[in-house]
């Protein structure tokens, strides 16, 4: 089988979530909750777990998504979706 790197458009449809409410450690994500991790379907036919970046109550089905990037610290850069208006 045969991979090749292919550039996304960022965008897709966020397929299903859950809202994340208790910290586990909660001495580490205390600050976080709630949050929301999500799979969502790229344009180009990929389903990829992240977290979006809008709150739980702003969420609806099949929802249009564009990609940010969190730099969580220099060498750590996360992708996170939000909703598209």
């Amino acid at each position: 089988m045969q991979f090749d790197w292919v550039t996304a458009s960022g965008r897709g449809r966020r397929y299903s979530w859950i809202v994340i409410r208790h910290p586990i450690p909660r001495e580490i994500y205390a600050n976080d909750v709630p949050y929301v991790a999500a799979l969502v379907d790229l344009a180009e036919g990929v389903r990829i777990p992240t977290n979006m970046t809008c709150a739980p109550e702003d969420l609806v089905g099949d929802m249009p998504v564009e990609v940010v990037f969190d730099d969580v610290t220099p060498d750590l850069t996360l992708p996170k979706f939000r909703p598209v208006c």
